[in-house]
């Protein structure tokens, strides 16, 4: 072992269970007395190590020694109603094997498995969720027990017919032979389903592990690139308790570079006294992180997944969600929060058009003039990418005259590099066409975005194209660059907050900070308000459009300027240390 020690065991057998029961009354104490019957038949033998028994022995510490009985059953009955049984509770192993702690962690990880795929704890679903574990863990336990007990006959026995055993399968076996069949029991290794799966790292079968539904469905909702927050929205994350756990998935941002085709600086922006003003760090993040970092936050059974909204009706009792698998949801507030095609907008909006109340403007397309591709690399050689080994990130679009054609990386934890495609849609009708065709993800899907940036010098090193390559599938999105301020943002008990009620352009980074302003703003005045009644809905409601609007209003025309600039505009260089609050600098 390390720090060079060693472990060391004696095993006796015992002749009847009678003697057995016996031992174990006379031996219930370590001592003196206790360790006779154990130890003295092999006190003086000789170890491998070098050495007899005795030496190791009295090299142990006392409270390093321990006595067992080498105990052996498979129970029948594994769970009952709310109880299940693990490990030794349900199948005691010999250690002949060495399988007692594999199984016991097998056991563990089908039974989370399963409770992760349980939905709503019902007595129904905990059976059910029992009986799957049980059924998957029962048969491989049996099997493998049989294993050991016969490991055990070869290891431990001393009658005659065990010792022709263990002389035909030292002697006659070769070594080969019996390494391929302890090979055999590796093929069975089973995985969190709540996790990525890790590869096989080595050539032995793996035998296949059923994908879990749930999991695949978080993994579709985290989906996108690179990702950053300022300090607009740090404090919350501060009082949240969360801030450390956010800059541990980030970088610092060091600044934004505007490119020309040959890599050469037309403008940018410098972030090097940004904390200095601030108090805090740009954080620059791949937007997965931080939804799972929200999501470990949050209890389990406060999440439902699968969930898709086809109408709501509200009156002065509460709010009521149908959802497409038939079920409803009831409550006293709705908080639409579900994005650019938000069902709960759809829904409001559809009520408020019936009576009359929706603003003509809040019926018309959201504007759509881009095509955008975003990935995240695996990680890559720094020795071929050096910009993965700073600790800072560095953002970096390249723009080329009369090109439709934006490209831009940003480097990020782990020695991935972000990176995106935008392409400028000539008119609303193109871009209606476009996402037509381009609705899945395929070969023909991305070719109107990738074939004008696909061979053109990307700002990490290589081309767009070795990006693009060294990108699994699963962390490339497609996306429409949508922008829309809606005027309508509550009625009655439901009320919208991010992308639902304004979807901003990227170019600013300022989409997601908005979003965050609206949850914490709405928050408060929910806190505020006393009881849930229509009055005082409506107030708080109120109350919290009046603060966030006209703030949104001014950072979207920031956002549209900032786009006309970065793709497709040129600047002149403004470091941040220039920067006044002026509505030209603010734009920066």
């Amino acid at each position: 072992m390390r720090d060079n020690r060693i472990c060391w065991g004696v095993i006796c057998q015992v002749e009847s269970a009678s003697a057995s029961r016996d031992a174990m009354f006379r031996n219930s104490d370590w001592g003196s007395e206790g360790d006779e019957g154990v130890m003295h038949g092999a006190f003086d033998k000789t170890t491998p190590v070098g050495g007899t028994v005795r030496d190791l022995f009295e090299a142990t510490p006392k409270e390093n020694i321990s006595k067992v009985f080498l105990e052996d059953k498979l129970f029948e009955t594994w769970y009952y109603g709310r109880t299940v049984l693990i490990g030794d509770a349900c199948h005691k192993f010999l250690p002949s094997a060495g399988q007692g702690a594999v199984n016991a962690m097998q056991d563990a990880v089908i039974l989370a498995n399963c409770i992760y795929e349980m939905g709503e704890a019902t007595p129904e679903n905990i059976t059910a969720v029992f009986k799957e574990y049980y059924d998957e863990r029962y048969e491989p336990v049996k099997k493998m027990m049989a294993k050991s007990r016969f490991m055990a006959l070869v290891m431990y026995g001393t009658t005659f017919k065990e010792r022709m055993f263990r002389h035909i399968i030292v002697n006659w076996v070769p070594s080969s032979t019996k390494f391929k069949q302890y090979l055999k029991d590796t093929v069975y290794r089973p995985q969190a389903s709540f996790l990525d799966y890790v590869e096989n790292h080595g050539t032995s079968e793996v035998l296949p592990q059923k994908p879990s539904r749930r999991y695949a469905e978080e993994k579709a909702v985290a989906k996108g690139s690179a990702m950053a927050l300022d300090a607009k929205i740090m404090p919350v994350f501060e009082q949240l308790g969360l801030l450390d756990e956010l800059l541990a998935i980030s970088l610092p941002c060091k600044g934004i570079n505007i490119l020309d085709p040959e890599l050469k600086l037309m403008t940018g922006l410098d972030f090097k006294d940004y904390k200095k003003r601030t108090g805090y760090e740009m954080a620059m993040f791949v937007r997965p992180r931080l939804h799972r970092l929200l999501l470990s936050h949050i209890p389990s059974e406060k999440v439902i997944f699968s969930k898709k909204v086809v109408s709501l009706e509200q009156n002065e009792q509460g709010v009521t969600l149908a959802m497409s698998d038939g079920t409803t949801v009831h409550g006293d507030i709705l908080v639409g929060a579900d994005g650019t095609y938000s069902g709960v907008r759809q829904g409001l909006f559809k009520n408020l058009d019936k009576e009359g109340l929706l603003p003509a403007s809040d019926k018309e397309e959201l504007s759509m003039g881009h095509l955008c591709m975003v990935g995240t690399t695996n990680p890559v050689d720094p020795e071929k990418y050096p910009c993965v080994s700073d600790d800072r990130a560095l953002f970096q679009r390249v723009i080329e005259g009369g090109d439709p054609h934006t490209w831009h990386t940003v480097n990020v934890c782990d020695n991935k590099i972000c990176w995106g495609i935008i392409l400028q849609i000539d008119s609303a009708a193109a871009s209606r066409d476009a996402m037509f065709r381009l609705s899945d993800w395929g070969s023909e899907g991305d070719e109107g975005v990738m074939s004008g940036a696909y061979d053109k010098v990307a700002p990490t090193g290589g081309l767009v194209r070795d990006l693009f390559d060294a990108t699994p599938e699963e962390e490339i999105s497609k996306v429409f660059l949508e922008e829309k301020l809606f005027k309508t943002w509550y009625h009655g008990r439901t009320v919208l907050i991010g992308d639902a009620c304004h979807k901003f352009l990227p170019s600013a980074g300022q989409g997601a900070v908005n979003a965050l302003q609206d949850a914490v703003i709405l928050a408060n005045c929910i806190y505020e308000m006393g009881e849930a009644t229509p009055e005082n809905i409506t107030a708080a409601f109120k109350e919290y459009y009046n603060e966030r609007y006209e703030p949104v209003k001014k950072m979207m025309a920031k956002s549209r300027f900032m786009a006309l600039i970065m793709y497709g505009m040129v600047g002149a260089f403004l470091p941040f240390s220039d920067i006044e609050e002026s509505e030209e600098a603010a734009i920066l």
